[in-house]
C-alpha cells in the first residue's frame, strides 16, 4: 500500500500542471458525490388504519428497531413521515401504538414510499364478562389509586421529550411554540412535589393571539402547569373532584366500559362522572366533565386516562408506559376551547407533551439542556436558534392541518424568519461545521 501511495505521488507530481488541474478537479468530484450516494435517501410516508373500523390511528410511535431513540409520531390523522437512507435497509421500522399489536416494517424489501398500514387491535373484548358492581367497580379504582406510589417511576429518573403548543383565535392558527425538554421527576408519592424541566432546543412564532388580558394571565410556565397539573396520576386530582381517594370515590358515579385482553394482561375501562353534574346535560357533562380510567387488573395500574371531549370545550388525555416493574408517563394531550366577548370570537389552545426515551435512573445521564425558569413564559423566553435541528425535524408531521398553519402563520412574514427574529442568537453554517 505505502509502494502504491509513494509511486502515486511521485507520478502526481511529475505531470503538467494542465493534467494535474484535471486529476484534480476529477478528485473533488468523487469526494464531492461520494458522501451524496453513501447519504442517499428516501422519504416514506405512511397512513396507518385500524384494520377493522378503518379509522386513522393518531399519535402512534414510529422507530428504528436498531436505534429506538430516533423516530417519528404519526399525526392526527395517523400520517407520519421518516426518512430512509441507504445504510437502514438492513433495519426493521417499529409502529407501536396503545391498543395494538406492534407492526414491524422490513425495510430491505420496500417496494414503494407511500404505504397504508393495517394496524390489528390488540385490545380484545372478552367473550365472557364478568359483571361487576357498583361496589366492585370503586373496589378497583380505590385499589388502582392506592397503588400509584408503588406503580409509577423510580427513586429519579429523567424522561426525554417534544412539547408543541399550537392556537387557533377564531378560524385561523395564531402561534406555535416548539421545545425538545427533559423532564427530572421521581415516584408518584407526594402530589406537590415539584419536577425540574430542561430545555434543549425552542422556536416559536409570532403571538398572533390578539387575547384580551384576562385571558393571557398565568401562574407560572404553563409548560410546568401543563406537565404537572395535566398528568392526573401524579396529581391525584382527576377533574372538579376534591383531591384524596375518598375525595375522588365520594364525589363520582362510576361505569363499567368492558373488559379487554392485551398480551396476557386483563384491562377494564372505567367511566367516571363527578356527582354534582347530575344537575347537567348530557352535553355539558361530555364537554367537561366525563372521564375514563384503563386499568389493567393484574398489578391495577392506570394506564391511560382521559376527561372531556376533544371536539366540545375541554379535553385531557395522559398514557402511560411499562417498563420493567414501573409505569412512566408517555403522553400528554390537552386542548381548551372557549367563546368570549359574548361568544362572538372564539379561541382553541392546544398542548402536546410526548416522551421518546426513558431513563429509569436520572444519575446514569447527564441531563440535557437549561433549567426552565418556573415562572417565566414560554413565549417570553430568549432562545439560540440553530436551523439544523429543526430542518429535518421529524416532528413536523404531527400537527394537525401543518399546511394550514404554516399558511396562517406566515400572512404578515415567513415562519422562519419569525423563529429567526424571536431568538436571541442564530447558530451560523460555520458555527454548525465546527461543531
Amino acid at each position: 500500500m505505502s509502494f502504491v501511495l509513494e509511486g502515486g505521488i511521485t507520478y502526481f507530481l511529475n505531470l503538467r500542471p494542465s493534467m494535474k488541474k484535471c486529476l484534480s478537479c476529477f478528485a473533488i468530484s468523487v469526494f464531492v458525490i461520494l458522501p451524496q450516494f453513501m447519504l442517499a435517501q428516501t422519504q416514506l410516508y405512511g397512513v396507518l388504519y385500524d384494520a377493522k373500523t378503518q379509522a386513522p390511528i393518531p399519535f402512534a410511535n414510529v422507530f428504528f428497531l436498531s436505534n429506538q431513540g430516533r423516530g417519528v409520531i404519526s399525526n392526527q390523522n395517523g400520517e407520519f413521515l421518516v426518512k430512509i437512507y441507504e445504510q437502514d435497509r438492513s433495519d426493521q421500522l417499529v409502529i407501536s401504538q396503545l391498543g395494538y399489536e406492534n407492526y414491524r416494517l422490513s425495510l430491505s424489501t420496500l417496494g414503494s414510499d407511500t404505504l397504508s398500514i393495517q394496524m390489528t387491535p390488540s385490545f380484545h373484548a372478552l367473550q365472557e364478562i364478568t359483571v361487576i358492581s357498583d361496589r366492585g367497580l370503586r373496589g378497583v379504582v380505590r385499589e388502582a389509586l392506592k397503588r400509584i406510589p408503588q406503580n409509577y417511576g423510580t427513586k429519579k429518573y429523567l424522561l426525554e421529550g417534544f412539547y408543541r403548543e399550537y392556537s387557533i383565535s377564531d378560524s385561523a392558527y395564531a402561534e406555535v411554540i416548539e421545545a425538545f425538554v427533559s423532564i427530572q421527576d421521581g415516584p408518584y408519592i407526594k402530589p406537590k412535589k415539584k419536577s425540574k424541566l430542561f430545555w434543549r432546543s425552542m422556536r416559536r412564532s409570532d403571538d398572533q393571539r390578539n387575547l384580551p388580558d384576562r385571558l393571557q394571565r398565568a401562574d407560572q410556565n404553563l409548560l410546568y402547569s401543563f406537565y404537572e397539573r395535566s398528568n392526573p396520576i401524579r396529581r391525584r386530582f382527576f377533574h372538579f373532584v376534591k383531591p384524596g381517594i375518598e375525595g375522588f370515590m365520594d364525589g363520582c358515579h362510576f361505569s363499567n366500559r368492558g373488559e379487554f385482553l392485551e398480551k396476557g394482561d386483563t384491562l377494564i375501562r372505567i367511566g367516571f362522572v363527578p356527582k354534582w353534574f347530575d344537575r347537567f346535560d348530557e352535553k355539558m357533562k361530555a364537554s367537561f366533565g366525563f372521564g375514563e380510567l384503563l386499568i389493567n387488573k393484574s398489578d391495577y395500574g392506570i394506564i391511560k386516562i382521559s376527561r372531556g371531549d376533544s371536539d366540545l370545550s375541554v379535553y385531557n388525555e395522559a398514557i402511560y408506559e411499562k417498563q420493567g416493574q414501573k409505569y412512566f408517563l408517555s403522553s400528554l394531550q390537552s386542548a381548551l376551547a372557549l367563546r368570549y366577548d359574548n361568544e362572538t370570537r372564539y379561541y382553541r389552545n392546544a398542548r402536546q407533551l410526548h416522551i421518546y426515551q426513558v431513563h429509569p435512573v436520572a444519575s446514569k445521564v447527564k441531563k440535557k439542556g437549561k433549567r426552565l425558569p418556573r415562572y417565566k413564559q414560554l413565549r417570553e423566553m430568549k432562545y439560540q436558534y440553530d436551523p439544523s435541528i429543526w430542518e429535518d425535524n421529524p416532528f413536523m408531521v404531527e400537527l394537525p392541518a401543518q399546511e394550514a398553519l404554516e399558511a396562517d402563520l406566515s400572512r404578515v412574514k415567513k415562519m422562519e424568519d419569525q423563529f429567526r427574529e424571536n431568538a436571541k442568537k442564530v447558530k451560523t453554517a460555520e458555527e454548525e461545521g465546527g461543531r
